[in-house]
């Protein structure tokens, strides 16, 4: 069994994800497979989003969250970077 975390894509980053111009997914899933190796590849938030990291590629974001003990990595969020931080309603 492999030693990586296994990424997990929740259902709304999912839709996100499908709905990235073609050439954004690419970079984007290329972004996810890495995680895997490098799951602190991204940079650590602070205040509200504490405990959520950060992952660039281009002008988006991924949002996701660490579970070292299931050696897990859940994806929050995939948006636009003039979005991602946005609170939503």
């Amino acid at each position: 069994m492999s030693d990586g975390y296994k990424v997990v894509i929740g259902a709304g980053a999912a839709k996100s994800i499908r709905r990235l111009p073609k050439q954004s997914q690419k970079a984007v899933l290329s972004a996810l497979k890495s995680l895997e190796g490098d799951p602190r590849g991204g940079k650590p938030l602070t205040g509200d989003l504490g405990g959520i990291w950060s992952l660039r590629r281009g002008d988006y974001r991924v949002l996701y969250r660490l579970d070292d003990r299931a050696r897990r990595i859940e994806i929050a969020r995939v948006s636009h970077r003039r979005d991602v931080y946005r609170r939503r309603p």
